[in-house]
Parts: C-alpha cells; structure tokens; sequence
C-alpha cells in the first residue's frame, strides 16, 4: 500500500494523542449522521526538495479518526503551487461522515549551492582560464563567468564573478556567487645584447645602451650616455620603468670590453747623412698623439754604418691604462765618407830603380788598401812621372774609394831592366793575351807571366806581375807588376738598317727594333711617336743592361730616309657644260689635305672643244721639303651646239665683221673660216659670243 494511501490516526483537537474508536461488537442503530470540522491552516511556502511532512499535512478534525493526504508524507513536490488534499474518517463512522479539505501549497524554486574556492595569484599577462573559473554547483547546469576564460586581468586585487544557470530552469533558480584574487604585477623582458668593444675615447652611445624591453617604457642606464669609460672591464647596468602600472621595474647587466688605444706615432722621413754624423734630434724627431715616453733604437749619439738603415721608436704612453705602446719606424740612408789621403813628394830615383814604398807611401785617414799605377816594383823610364793611388778602405761599407796622385822625377841611369805600360783596360769576358801581357827587357830573356795568357779575370782591378828570366845567367830575375782594370762588357747591339717611310709616319717599332746580345731596355732618340722631316735623319739608341754590374751601357745608330709625301688631291669629276663654256672654278675646284697652289691645263677662261676633253691639274705643296708635287686628272664633256644658223635670224643682232682682208684671208686659210664676196670673215653674234662661219657652211665660236 502506497503512502497515499495509508491512514493515519487522527487526534482530536483537544488532544495531544489520536483516539482510537473502540469497535462495537453489535450492529449500529442508524441515525442521523454530522460532518466532523476538519481545520487546516495554509501551509507557508516550502523549497523545491523539500519533502512533504507534518509542517505541511496537519489538518485537525472535531472528532477522533484518520486523516488520508493526497500527495501524501515524504513526496517532494515540483516548484509550483499545488492542491493537498486530505480525507477524514472518523472513528465514529455511525455517528460521523468521512469529510475532505484542502490547502494550496507553494514550492519555490530552490536555490543551487555553488562552490568556489578562492583561486591562486597569478602574474599578470596571463589569461585566466578553468584554473580560475571553477566553480561548481550542486545541481547541473550552466556557469557564465564575468570576466570571461582568456581574459587578461589588471595587476592588483580581481572580483570574479559566476552566474549559474541551472539545467532544471523549473526548479532550480539561477545563483550567482564571487571570489576574490590577486593578478601580481609582471616582470617586463629586457633584452640586452653584449655590446661589442670599443676603443679608449669612445663616449657611450645607442650602439651599447641599446636594451629593449618587451612592454613600453624607459630606460636610465649607468653609466650613461655620452660617457667615457676607461680601457678595462665595464659593466654596465640598465633600470627598466614600465609605462604601465601591470609592470613592475626590471634591470639588466651587459659587459663591455674597453680596448686601450693605440697612439699614433709621426715620423718624417729623415733626410740622408753622411757616416760618421752622429743621430741627434734632426733624425729621432718622431711626435706621438699622446703623452708619453719615446725610445728610439739606435739611440741618439749612435754613428750608423752607410747604407739604408731602418731607425725604430718605441713609445710608452703616460696613460698606459687607456693607451698601448706604439713603434714607428723610418728609412735613412747614410752615405759613404771619403777617406783623407796625405802623399808627399817623393824624391827623385835612379832610371833602373823599382819602385817601392819609398814612392807609394801613401797614407789615408782610416785603414784599407792603395792600389799604386804604376805599382811597386816598376821600374819607370828617365822623365817626370805622375803616380797615382786607388785607396779602398777596409772598411768599404762606410767609405768611399778615393784617389791621389804625386809627380815623380826619374832621372837618366842605366837602362832598365824591364819595361812594362800598364795595359789599357780591358771588358769582362777578354782573355788575357799579348796585348797585356807586353813586358819588355833591355836584355834577352823569358818572360813568365801570373796570371797566364787565356785567362779570364773578373771585373774590377787586377794586378799582373811578370818573372823575367834573363839569358844572360849573370843577370838576376827580375819580377814586375802592373794594374789591369776589367772593365765591364759591352753588349753587341743589332739594328738592321730601317726601311725609308715617308714624310708624315711616326716612329714605330718598325724602325726602333734594335737588339742586344744580353737582357736590357733601349731608349731611342728620336723616341717612338715620333714624326721625322723628310730627309736622312740618324737614329740613336742606348741600352742599359739589366746586368749593370758586368755590362755596360751601349750605344748604336742607324740612317733613316724619310721620303717626301705624295700629297692626295680630290677632285670630283665636273658636271657636263655646253660648247662655248669658259672653264671656271665650277670645273676646276681640286682640293688637297695641305696648304699649296693648282696649275691647270687648260686653264681657267679657256673655252674647250666639244666632247670628251681631259682637265689635267699640277699640284705644288707650300711645304716643299716634305711634300713632292702630285698631279690629278678628270674628264669633262662638253656638249656640242646646234647648227648657230638654225638657232638665230640672219638679221637678229647679226654684225658683219670689219676685219682686214688680208688678216681676214688668212685666218680663212688657216682656221678654214669663209671669206665673203667684200673679202672679209662672215660673222655673227649671238647671246654675246661671235661666231665665224666655217668653209662647211657651219658656225664656229671665234678664238680669242
């Protein structure tokens, strides 16, 4: 049985406990029945969810029995208003009907419970999602959050906000609920490269402040711009303010290398000194950009050996933690000295005497050797001679070979026993031979010579020295010496003779194509380019030796002919004229590319046959002497008149010549002109031009 259904005890008012009607064991007389009072108070609204109980299902009756709810205790009811009704019966059913009430009870939607635990701080820039908004509700349904998943919050202390809506709309209400949270300011992002070095002197600038951050904002760097930081190990540190109030300040370090500087060392090139000259402040006068302390290597006071010398300085700054130490150098050239040679006068000997050094006792002001011509032990001819010493110091790097002379008088004596000229030099590669080795004797004898003919010295100054063996064994050997200067070769140069050119063509390597027997270069004179007169001209060239040290320079030359030029006349072939035309500058206009005058044949006014007829030119140049005369011709026609009868009346300005008969007769004869009956020449004149009558009846332009 349902709980609908079930009876309950009903309690009478005055009651506290339901009274139980006793059952009667003998029939009931009927009679008239009354209708019990049911009292039943309205009951107050109760929640979705809650279930019907006595709060709601307490009707009272006026007399004992049971009470039957329609819906009856522990339903739940939908939200809404419902009718509860409720039927009574009594326990004393003879005396009492059944009766029925009802009430009208209100279910409210009932209220969801949400849950929300307060979310963690998060830091802002972060959008907040399902971590935050997870609130949960006791029924199902629906959250809208305020603000919204992906938001991004404002640093500082957030209220947010959820409006349930509960799938059971018709029991349920919707709810709302809120928490409260923190959004934590954010770090802003600095990036900072590590700025590459500088040098010493270099003010801090955009290139090494350059931090950028990753929210607007500025920057305060240390240290700061337009700073000089020394040479070393910096770091340097930046202060980051955000624009926004969601930020919170930030700061950053980079390290920035400072180079020292090097200083820069000006040194002019000195100019050349001669050995000996000590270096002074003339020389090691090199300046620096910096304070500081120069050295110089040599120092000063240091005598250099000649030659090109590299002099160095080293320079050590004051500042040496901003600066390095810098070198420097510089070319100088020390020239050669010249030695200081004394010889005095040596006094006279005897023909037959060698010399010695009781003649050559020349001294020189620093060691080395003399080189004597003639040397010791000649033996020189009666007269006065003049000797000379080559000296070459020892020390030929530093000084110059330099060169004296004394005068020497030999008197008469008896002869001598060898004679022998110092040869005259000779070129590097000759092999000695008799024209050097040439010593003669007084007396017979052998000559033995060191070095032997063929032998080949090397260039520079040799000393040949002879044994004489005399025939006569009652003499003894004598030696002698002479000097013998090698000179440098001399290259054989070929140049073939140059074909003649003519006036106007420059120099090439058709004419200057000298060769040599050894490597080197030519320079020709008159040089390439060049444009020659007409005539023979010489042409010179010298070669220098790439070898300068074992050949010398040469030189040869050769004849050119320089024909004279053909000037070029152009002339354009004339327009045909008419018989009777007088030549003029129309056909005779030949033009040359040069200044000179035109002799023509025939010549200008001349009034040519008809036909074909040749015009013939005679060119003669102003520049004689490099142009010859050139001639030119062309051809003109010259077309023929008609019968001069036919073009004109006999009577229109018709004159009758007046010439003398016998001039008249005889032009007849020899032009073979008609003579009329009066014995003169039959002419006419038409358009200006006199005409005469031939012995064939026609008209012919009369000759001047």
């Amino acid at each position: 049985m349902s709980q609908a259904n079930q009876e309950r005890p009903v309690v009478a008012a005055s009651q506290e406990k339901p009274v139980i009607a006793a059952i009667q064991e003998k029939p009931v007389i009927a009679a008239s029945q009354e209708k019990p009072v049911i009292t039943w108070p309205t009951p107050a609204p109760i929640a979705y969810g809650t279930v019907l109980g006595a709060a709601e299902l307490n009707a009272r009756a006026s007399v004992p029995g049971r009470f039957a709810y329609t819906p009856a205790a522990g339903e739940m009811l939908a939200a809404g208003t419902h009718a509860i009704s409720v039927t009574f019966a009594p326990a004393d059913a003879a005396g009492y009907t059944t009766a029925q009430a009802a009430v009208t009870l209100t279910v409210t939607k009932a209220t969801p419970a949400i849950a929300w635990p307060t979310p963690a701080p998060i830091v802002y820039g972060g959008a907040i999602n399902s971590i935050q908004l997870n609130a949960t509700a006791s029924v199902p349904g629906k959250f809208v959050f305020t603000p919204g998943d992906g938001e991004v919050l404002a640093a500082g202390v957030q209220t947010l906000t959820a409006s349930f809506t509960p799938a059971d709309a018709t029991n349920y209400t919707t709810a709302q609920a809120a928490v409260s949270f923190t959004v934590a300011r954010a770090k802003p992002m600095i990036s900072w490269p590590a700025p590459a070095s500088i040098a010493y002197g270099t003010a801090l600038s955009d290139a090494q402040l350059n931090a950028t951050a990753s929210v607007p904002g500025t920057f305060v760097y240390t240290p700061a711009a337009g700073e000089v930081p020394s040479a070393g190990k910096h770091t340097l540190s930046a202060t980051f303010n955000p624009a926004a109030a969601d930020y919170t300040a930030a700061q950053s370090e980079v390290t920035l290398m400072v180079t020292k500087v090097t200083p820069v060392i000006t040194w002019p090139t000195p100019a050349p000194i001669a050995y000996g000259t000590a270096l002074g402040s003339t020389e090691l006068n090199a300046t620096a950009s910096a304070p500081g302390n120069l050295v110089y290597i040599p120092a000063a006071g240091a005598v250099l050996t000649a030659g090109t010398h590299t002099p160095s300085v080293t320079f050590t700054p004051a500042d040496s933690v901003n600066y390095t130490m810098a070198q420097a150098a510089v070319s100088l050239t020390v020239t050669k000295a010249t030695p200081s040679i004394t010889w005095p006068a040596p006094a006279s000997i005897a023909y037959g005497t060698e010399l010695s050094a009781a003649q050559l006792n020349a001294t020189a002001s620093v060691p080395g050797k003399f080189v004597y011509n003639p040397g010791a032990g000649e033996v020189l001819a009666a007269g006065t001679h003049t000797l000379s010493a080559i000296f070459n110091s020892a020390d030929t790097t530093d000084y110059a070979a330099v060169q004296a002379t004394v005068h020497l008088t030999v008197a008469k004596a008896k002869p001598t026993t060898i004679t022998w000229p110092a040869p005259e030099a000779i070129s590097h590669g000759a092999a000695l031979s008799a024209a050097q080795l040439n010593a003669t004797a007084s007396v017979p004898g052998i000559f033995v010579y060191t070095p032997a003919a063929g032998e080949i010295l090397p260039k520079g100054t040799h000393t040949l020295s002879v044994t004489f063996m005399p025939s006569d064994v009652n003499f003894p050997e004598v030696q002698a010496t002479v000097q013998l200067t090698v000179t440098k070769a001399m290259p054989v140069i070929t140049w073939p003779a140059p074909a003649a050119i003519s006036y106007g063509m420059v120099l090439s390597f058709t004419q200057l194509n000298a060769t040599a027997s050894v490597e080197g270069t030519f320079a020709y004179t008159p040089a390439a380019g060049e444009m020659l007169a007409a005539g023979t001209h010489t042409l010179s060239a010298t070669f220098t030796p790439r070898d300068s040290s074992d050949d010398a320079q040469a030189q040869a030359s050769a004849q050119l002919t320089v024909t004279k030029a053909t000037p070029i006349i152009t002339w354009p072939a004339p327009a045909h004229i008419s018989y009777g035309t007088p030549l003029s500058a129309v056909q005779l206009d030949a033009t040359a590319l040069i200044p000179g005058a035109f002799a023509y044949t025939p010549t200008a006014g001349n009034v040519i046959a008809a036909g074909t007829q040749t015009l013939s030119v005679i060119f003669t140049p102003t520049d004689i002497a490099n142009y010859t005369t050139a001639q030119a011709t062309v051809s003109l026609v010259v077309e023929a008149l008609p019968n001069i009868a036919m073009l004109m009346p006999e009577t229109a300005d018709a004159e009758v010549g007046r010439a003398d008969y016998g001039d008249a007769k005889q032009g007849a004869q020899h032009n073979g002109n008609a003579i009329n009956q009066q014995g003169q020449l039959e002419t006419r004149t038409y358009k200006g031009a006199t005409y005469v009558k031939g012995d064939d009846g026609q008209w012919y332009l009369q000759k001047k």
